[in-house]
């Protein structure tokens, strides 16, 4: 067999000056012809700066592609990706039971969305295959105790049944012609350069190998800086035996190690820009997670993100507006309205005498969900034509004119489909806007002029939405424009200093795990790359890259936590150091980070300031604020001191709040008939118990929403009876069990004549109910909860040791942790304080009476964790975490803010809009939320 040729890169140059000065083959002033070169690159930056030094250098460009791409032939009839995953759904779809189950087991696809989605996974299959050279037609797996034939001999069979149904559409799976394409390679191809690719797939090995044996050039180039040992396969492959525990040459200086991914985001971004202008610093993120904090970053600095792979195509106006406009025209869901009111452009549609404005329009759709308790346009033209009173005030008068021009505007609107609305609004838009609704427009008449879809209809608005999905606009970067690299890109980058980000392991090196179909124990025998070549490839990278600059050019990083709180691990190969350095690496990756770098300041002068005339002190506390303390003081302050409360929009369907107030309600009123009946409530039957929740439940549902609630109510209304259902049978287990009902929704008030004090604050709050045993006259006290799922009180009380921000909230069970609410001892400590003495000679404990959306995990769940006889020192420490928190509170410290960690968009970030709380709030107001000034 004929050899290809080895080219070793060795030259201080950038990499695509090299790549270039190699094509070009050092011409001086003449123009080299590569128009018959095929040059394959890793990515798609490094064509584009090849390119740029070749026309430096005043050659002509060649044919450059991506390595599979260059296997797939220019055929007609080659199927698109969506054509692809269609075949795949309808085939999953009309599939025999017993073909699907090796593959699903009992979780078959049913849906349009999960066969797409299904579809999708299976099309990535396929195209992994098609790297090793193979499909699911003829799988070849060597012995290495992997045995899952059965799943493979159903995927064979409903591979060539995908591949008919291609064929019924004249379609050819390009897998298929890349195969093809290897064996009979396309000759007219007469030089071929592999541009420093250190993970070749076997497929494109084959396919160069082909056209070796035809008479083709074939130059491999190897990225070789000084000092790099080579250790190559013969495609330029760095070696896993060598690269899997060589030592690399990386400096103590070299690494720094952030506390979370904003700090970490903060101190490379300032590193980078360094010496460099915005659109030429080179950030790289081998983690993708930390692309949201970088931007974030860049935002306060005034200066925005630019990806090198291109825009999201989802993320633009006319994507959105396709979509959900579809969706609305099937659903006519007002929520679904309102998610297009939000948008700019799609309020331009509307043709009123009278125009709207973005705000009205929003606010026309909040009457009519939330005012109307409309669910559907139909509901609300039926709420708003109904008349009102005379006595019916301006104001609401004014809203029902809003919500009928609205209206009339939406229904204007519904003949035309969501193509022909994009096309429509964005005729004379701006250049990005209409590029993305071409590219709208584009796809879908694709899409719909689609055999796949004449055959498929009910499938083209979910195939039409992971399109778009899945879409990415190319584009120039702006001046102002901060480049976020992948890891693969960062050969390539020409910048002196390089921030190498995301240094963590399962990123770098990338790992491969749990795959259903690939596991990695397999991957090497199949000839696709595993875990131990990724480990060589981007160990190779990471040595070439420190030696290709110079001192400290390059710098490596990592951040502890992710952007969720998560903890990250370090890269291994931040431990490829000598074995004498290793213990100085090791202290130096765990030591525990504080946030002290300083954000620069975005340019605006805008500074929060407290009010003064409002003074920071409080008169009592409920249980439930300390854990909005603990949370983050700066909140607090503003939530329960300055009541500077987030708004609320307004909602169609009960929201989290009245959903389990109108539970309490019922169960207050049950506990209370129960009290009245002493011991003989202990005879309660269940029959009984869910007669009376249920009766007091409907009692407070039709006070609240009238005899005829929306649909969506009655939804959450019928939940809330399943939950009561189940309470009745946990409720007669406890009545069996002995324990009696003492006291429900019993409040403590800073008002009695005996207050319960923590601290210099009296403590207020309600109770939702104790319990004492008949026999052991044991107390518990309870509180009702409406998780959707069950919950320990522990999980909610303890969090990481890293929450642990208050010296006071750390404690010390089995392992380390932090107090993150004390609700439950609080709750013991009213407990005490009203059944004392009674509670100093029994015991006492605290428990939820979870309620969950699934009835059969109703339950009363112990905080057990808090009980003296398992950890003696849990109560005493939660008292004394209390005390501490009214301690700061009684000297005005609110500071300093603590990361957002809701499930939702943080009500208070419009405060921070200048990055840090430093930047954005006035120091003076700093100074008197630290207490310097109480």
């Amino acid at each position: 067999m004929k050899m290809n040729s080895l080219h070793h890169l060795e030259k201080p140059l950038p990499l695509a000056q090299q790549v270039a000065g190699f094509l070009s083959n050092g011409t001086e002033g003449r123009f080299a012809d590569l128009s018959t070169v095929q040059v394959l690159t890793s990515t798609s930056g490094a064509a584009r700066r090849i390119d740029q030094a070749l026309k430096v250098a005043g050659a002509k460009s060649p044919y450059f592609t991506r390595p599979m791409q260059a296997l797939l032939p220019d055929l007609p009839g080659l199927a698109s990706r969506h054509e692809q995953e269609a075949a795949w759904a309808i085939t999953l779809g009309y599939a025999e039971p017993s073909l699907l189950l090796p593959l699903f087991d009992n979780k078959q696809p049913e849906s349009t969305n999960e066969r797409l989605k299904a579809a999708g996974i299976l099309c990535g299959l396929c195209d992994q295959l098609a790297e090793a050279a193979q499909s699911p037609a003829a799988i070849r797996i060597t012995d290495s105790g992997f045995d899952d034939s059965v799943r493979w001999r159903a995927l064979e069979q409903l591979y060539k049944i995908y591949l008919d149904r291609l064929a019924q559409w004249n379609r050819i799976d390009p897998n298929e012609a890349r195969l093809a394409q290897i064996k009979e390679p396309d000759t007219s191809v007469q030089h071929l350069v592999v541009a420093c690719i250190p993970d070749l797939p076997v497929a494109v090995e084959r396919y160069a190998q082909q056209l070796q044996e035809r008479g083709t050039q074939v130059d491999i180039l190897i990225w070789q800086p000084e000092g790099v040992t080579p250790s190559f396969d013969a495609w330029g492959r760095p070696d896993p035996e060598f690269w899997s525990g060589c030592p690399i040459e990386l400096m103590p200086n070299q690494i720094q190690v952030a506390a979370e991914a904003s700090e970490e985001a903060k101190g490379s971004i300032t590193y980078a820009l360094k010496e460099a202008p915005a659109q030429n610093c080179g950030i790289i993120l081998a983690d993708p997670k930390l692309d949201n904090p970088f931007r974030t970053e860049l935002w306060t600095r005034g200066l925005q993100a630019y990806d090198p792979d291109g825009d999201r195509l989802i993320q633009s106006q006319p994507a959105v507006i396709a979509i959900e406009w579809e969706a609305f025209r099937t659903n006519r869901d007002l929520r679904t309205l309102r998610r297009l009111l939000e948008l700019p452009a799609f309020i331009q549609s509307f043709k009123l005498e009278n125009p709207l404005t973005p705000e009205e329009a929003l606010a026309a759709c909040d009457y009519l969900l939330a005012e109307t308790v409309s669910a559907t346009l139909e509901q609300g033209q039926s709420a708003a034509d109904i008349a009102l009173p005379d006595n019916t005030p301006k104001k609401v008068r004014y809203a029902r004119s809003r919500a009928r021009r609205l209206l009339a505007a939406v229904q204007s609107l519904l003949k035309k489909d969501g193509l022909a609305l994009v096309r429509q609004i964005f005729d004379e838009a701006s250049q990005v806007e209409n590029q993305a609704a071409d590219r709208v427009i584009e796809l879908g008449n694709t899409l719909a002029g689609s055999p796949a879809f004449a055959d498929w209809p009910e499938g083209f608005a979910a195939a039409f939405s992971r399109a778009l999905r899945s879409e990415q606009l190319q584009r120039a970067a702006l001046p102002e424009e901060v480049a976020l690299n992948g890891w693969l890109e960062a050969p390539w980058l020409e910048t002196r200093e390089l921030a190498l980000c995301g240094l963590i392991e399962g990123r770098l090196p990338g790992t491969i795990d749990g795959h259903p179909f690939l596991p990695d124990s397999i991957r090497a025998d199949l000839g696709l790359s595993d875990n131990d070549s990724r480990l060589a490839r981007d160990a190779y990278l990471l040595d070439c890259l420190l030696r290709s600059r110079s001192g400290s050019k390059v710098q490596c990083s990592y951040s502890k936590f992710d952007a969720e709180g998560n903890p990250n691990r370090p890269s291994r190969l931040l431990l490829r150091c000598h074995s004498k350095d290793l213990p100085q690496r090791v202290l130096q990756l765990t030591a525990k980070q504080e946030s002290t770098k300083i954000r620069p300041r975005r340019q605006t002068d805008w500074r929060w300031r407290l009010p003064e005339e409002k003074p920071l002190s409080l008169c009592k506390i409920s249980p439930t604020q300390f854990k909005d303390y603990l949370a983050c003081p700066f909140r607090f302050c503003l939530k329960h001191i300055l009541t500077l409360d987030a708004f609320t929009p307004a909602a169609r369907e009960m929201n989290a709040a009245t959903f389990g107030t109108l539970i309490h309600h019922a169960l207050e009123s049950f506990g209370r008939i129960a009290i009245s009946r002493g011991e003989a409530m202990l005879q309660m039957t269940e029959d009984e118990i869910r007669t009376l929740v249920l009766q007091a439940f409907a009692e407070a549902t039709e006070k609240q929403f009238g005899p005829k609630p929306s649909p969506a109510v009655q939804i959450q209304m019928a939940n809330a009876r399943t939950r009561l259902v189940a309470f009745a049978r946990v409720q007669a287990q406890t009545f069996a069990e002995g324990w009696l009902i003492v006291d429900v929704e019993r409040k403590l008030a800073a008002e009695d004549a005996q207050p319960l004090h923590i601290g210099s604050l009296p403590l207020s709050g309600v109770v939702d109910r104790i319990d004492r045993h008949m026999e052991s006259n044991a107390w518990r006290v309870m509180d009702y909860k409406t998780f959707s799922t069950t919950t320990d009180p522990a999980s909610k009380h303890f969090g990481g040791a890293s929450a642990a921000w208050l010296p006071e909230a750390e404690i010390h069970l089995a392992t380390s942790k932090a107090w993150i609410d004390l609700q439950l001892p609080l709750y013991r400590s009213i407990l005490d304080h009203w059944h004392r003495p009674a509670t100093d000679t029994q015991p006492s404990s605290t428990a939820y009476f979870i309620l969950p959306s699934d009835p059969y995990e109703t339950a009363i769940r112990p905080f057990v964790e808090l009980d003296d006889g398992v950890n003696p020192q849990a109560y005493p420490s939660a008292l004394q975490c209390a005390e501490a928190i009214v301690k700061n509170i009684d000297q005005g410290i609110f500071w300093p803010p603590r990361p957002f960690r809701g499930n939702w968009d943080d009500p208070y970030a419009p405060l921070f809009v200048n990055g840090t709380p430093e930047d954005s709030i006035h120091p003076e107001t700093i100074e008197r939320l630290k207490g310097a000034l109480s």
